[in-house]
């Protein structure tokens, strides 16, 4: 009997961690500046900030290896288009290009820094995380908002499923 045989990484998987990470997006806000907690130490912090990165890199993986294993990923820029921007020049040049679903994947796997400001004056909605690395010693800069990633997500795999 041979278990595996190759990574298993279903769908319902990717749509479960999908919507972990956007509740985990949308909880920042009030968890963190408009709700009841008192935020005095930051092992709560600590904690969320471990789940949220632990969640994103398990969604980017999981995407990826279904990818690589035959999932069409064709034409998921309109899915995600709408969800922030990728600047390839590290801001210097402010130069903004198209990406995929893979892109995003790609970014937050091979990110040296992830971050977002909470501010309650803005609210969860307009929240945006900032994925920052390089590539060949060349700097580069997403700015996205995760709820609107993770939606996508379920969107393209909804249509998935109904071809």
């Amino acid at each position: 009997m041979i278990i595996l045989g190759k990574h298993k990484q279903s769908l319902a998987l990717i749509r479960s961690v999908a919507i972990t990470c956007h509740a985990l997006d949308l909880s920042a806000e009030h968890l963190f500046v408009s709700g009841t907690y008192n935020n005095k130490g930051s092992f709560v912090k600590e904690i969320y900030d471990g789940l949220l990165s632990t969640h994103l890199l398990q969604l980017a993986v999981a995407i990826r290896t279904n990818i690589y294993q035959g999932l069409s990923d064709g034409n998921t820029e309109n899915y995600v288009s709408h969800c922030g921007f990728l600047d390839l020049d590290g801001g210097e040049k402010q130069t903004t290009v198209s990406f995929s679903i893979k892109d995003v994947c790609d970014k937050i796997i091979h990110a040296d820094e992830i971050s977002r400001e909470l501010d309650a004056t803005v609210g969860s909605a307009g929240s945006i995380t900032v994925i920052r690395g390089s590539r060949d010693k060349k700097k580069w800069e997403m700015s996205i908002s995760i709820e609107l990633f993770c939606e996508a997500v379920l969107n393209w795999l909804d249509d998935i499923d109904e071809t």
